[in-house]
């Protein structure tokens, strides 16, 4: 999991984001006489919980999905992530098509309740600018 965690897609995601959000916010916080670790947690972590949602989404994606850097790295069977060893069930000469679809339903079920279940941070939280 930790080499996902500096997914160039997601810090690009994230950079767009908060460049988006107007100064204004920043120069308020700091007039009411918030420090750094405040105005960001107080003021850029609320806004930014659809792009870090999405952030968490993608990188999540990126490794239920991985395949070569897992088979590179375990060498073990019972170690292996899903789709390895779902690709381990087809044989040359042999195929258990009940086996390879149950494996697909649940390969492909497990990121629908991960968006599903974040559905409401993509709706919810948009950011429209506050300055009038």
């Amino acid at each position: 999991m930790l080499p996902g965690i500096g997914n160039g897609l997601a810090i690009f995601n994230l950079r767009q984001y908060f460049l988006g959000i107007p100064n204004s916010y920043r120069e308020a916080a700091t007039l009411d006489g918030a420090s750094e670790a405040r105005i960001l947690t107080n003021v850029y972590v609320p806004i930014g919980g659809v792009a870090l949602a999405n952030s968490a989404l993608l990188i999540f994606l990126g490794q239920w999905t991985a395949y070569l850097w897992p088979l590179l790295v375990v060498s073990e069977a019972r170690l292996q992530v899903a789709p390895v060893a779902l690709a381990r069930t087809f044989g040359e000469h042999s195929f258990d098509y009940g086996q390879n679809f149950a494996g697909a339903v649940v390969l492909s079920l497990i990121p629908a309740v991960m968006m599903f279940m974040l559905q409401r941070f993509f709706g919810g939280l948009s950011l429209t600018t506050g300055e009038k």
